[in-house]
């Protein structure tokens, strides 16, 4: 069991809900930048509880709570994910894909806390039905990015903000890298392209954006900038992460693509491990890095997918904020700016003071 002292931030969230919690708010929000430990923050307040649900959503992030649950309480960890039910722990991570079909074998008055990582996604169907069957003293949403491109009010679920802990101030604190931008401008032009679900149509955004001379821009821009930093690019979709890894390649980096599609990248978990190594230098990824990796010596974002979503931006962001220990101490946002006068995008140019540059 390793106790990691908190941090006076970390401290006065934990206050902040138990107070709250004590003045009859059963229903609460922690909003805490990636990097800042959301994770080891509540683990303080689990410790409070008889029986805790931690629901997630992705496999990186059931692999990557549940480690840290077991390793700050010292207990074993029941998981909830698709052949596996181990529901009688104290401590339960779920899957929530899992989660949502097996209602019916689980009391709903077995949990005396429920928390729900990654909370901006639980306006969901699945998400609602699971959360509204469930009675427990007390939920808590943990976020980083708590802005729907839909416009859903979190608030319906969680009541109450009872922390919430910016970037720019980690940064301010120093507990944050900090964080610089270079907008790489191009001359490619959005405005044909429509609007779907809040963000861009991915089929329409991807045949304009996925050209050659734009990607060869890209790779050109980290070698003057960033050269010799580990990065993470953030592509529209696969065959556009397919062709800015080749152009990498092409122009000597080392360079590897990871995506869900198990026929197009069937050592997902591989692929990550020579990242986070450095064996090779640029991870290119769709969909896939955004939440659940934690690898601090990330210290370039190339942002190579316009969006009209803070919540998918910051995300991406968030995976080079964490502090480092190599030569590079700041992040770097590479941040690819096509031109648009119909579309309100969100890149560097409307995030000018948490980006602080």
């Amino acid at each position: 069991m390793n106790l990691r002292p908190l941090r006076n931030y970390q401290t006065e969230c934990v206050s902040n809900v138990m107070t709250a919690y004590a003045n009859n708010l059963p229903s609460q929000m922690i909003v805490m930048g990636t990097g800042t430990g959301k994770t080891r923050t509540t683990v303080e307040i689990v410790k409070k509880f008889a029986r805790t649900l931690w629901i997630t959503d992705s496999e990186e992030l059931i692999e990557q709570s549940a480690g840290v649950l077991a390793n700050e309480t010292g207990q074993f960890i029941g998981i909830i994910k698709q052949e596996r039910m181990e529901i009688m722990h104290n401590i339960v991570v779920a899957s929530i894909q899992t989660l949502h079909r097996r209602l019916d074998r689980i009391d709903p008055n077995l949990f005396d806390l429920i928390v729900v990582d990654e909370c901006h996604i639980s306006c969901s169907a699945t998400f609602m039905k699971t959360l509204n069957f469930f009675t427990p003293k007390l939920l808590i949403g943990l976020t980083a990015t708590p802005w729907r491109t839909d416009g859903a009010d979190l608030s319906y679920m969680f009541k109450h903000t009872a922390f919430d802990y910016p970037i720019l101030r980690g940064i301010n604190e120093g507990f944050l890298a900090e964080i610089n931008a270079i907008r790489v401008k191009t001359n490619i032009n959005l405005d044909a392209i429509n609007t779907k679900n809040g963000d861009f149509n991915e089929r329409q955004l991807g045949s304009v954006v996925d050209i050659p001379e734009r990607n060869k821009l890209i790779v050109e821009k980290y070698i003057e900038h960033a050269t010799g930093r580990q990065a993470m690019a953030f592509c529209v979709n696969i065959q556009h992460g397919l062709n800015l890894t080749a152009e990498f390649v092409k122009q000597g980096i080392k360079a590897e693509f990871v995506c869900s599609d198990k026929s197009i990248c069937p050592d997902r978990k591989e692929r990550i491990k020579r990242y986070e190594d450095q064996v090779i230098q640029v991870i290119v990824n769709v969909g896939i890095l955004t939440k659940g990796v934690d690898i601090p010596e990330t210290s370039c974002i190339i942002w190579a997918t316009p969006t009209k979503s803070r919540t998918k931006f910051f995300q991406g962001i968030g995976r080079g904020t964490r502090l480092k220990t190599g030569p590079f101490k700041d992040l770097l946002l590479l941040d690819v700016v096509d031109v648009t006068s119909r579309h309100r995008v969100v890149n560097s140019y409307t995030e000018d003071k948490p980006l602080n540059i």
